[in-house]
């Protein structure tokens, strides 16, 4: 596709919104759009207050630190990079050192960051921030959150790849946090 043969997309326009559920963990909101076409549909989102949240990618000595984790929704045990939100008053730093050490008992220093992107573009504005630290060091002094049981571990990267490969990382934040990586390095 050339930039000449791009038509332009017009955005649509929020006439009213309605908060339709809430709780601590989610707000749901149904809003009027108005379309570019003129008509008016409802839209229902979840609607974001924070700061987003942040993947962390460990690699040390030629080894990738996965995890695995129960997620109810889909009822199975899934892969997953160390992360979560990014509380007020946090950097995306600061987010990441304090998850994984509540997640994995890891510290990290010098994270570097790889990018962003929106986990769910259609329902959400929540962005998840990208890091990368090859510097990772124990730290005991860390305790664990009452509602995560996750498993640690430190893949060899040639089994991360072929895991890859096999379609066994179904998580999008894998998915997504691997190509910003795999872009940059």
């Amino acid at each position: 596709m050339t930039e000449e043969s791009v038509p332009e997309i017009q955005k649509w326009q929020r006439l009213k919104s309605t908060t339709v559920f809430e709780h601590p963990r989610m707000t749901l909101v149904e809003d009027d759009m108005k379309l570019p076409n003129g008509k008016v549909i409802k839209y229902l989102r979840q609607e974001y207050k924070g700061n987003g949240g942040v993947i962390i990618i460990c690699i040390k000595d030629d080894k990738i630190l996965l995890q695995q984790e129960y997620s109810y929704p889909v009822n199975e045990v899934l892969y997953q990079f160390p992360g979560g939100r990014i509380e007020d008053g946090e950097t995306y730093e600061e987010a990441a050192m304090r998850e994984l050490a509540e997640e994995s008992n890891l510290t990290i220093k010098n994270p570097v960051y790889l990018g962003w992107f929106y986990p769910d573009n259609r329902r959400t504005n929540a962005k998840l921030h990208v890091v990368l630290s090859d510097d990772v060091v124990v730290d005991d002094s860390k305790t664990a959150d009452d509602e995560e049981f996750i498993i640690s571990a430190w893949l060899p990267l040639n089994e991360f790849k072929t895991k890859l490969k096999d379609g066994e990382l179904t998580n999008y934040s894998v998915l997504a946090a691997w190509a910003l990586y795999s872009s940059t390095y």
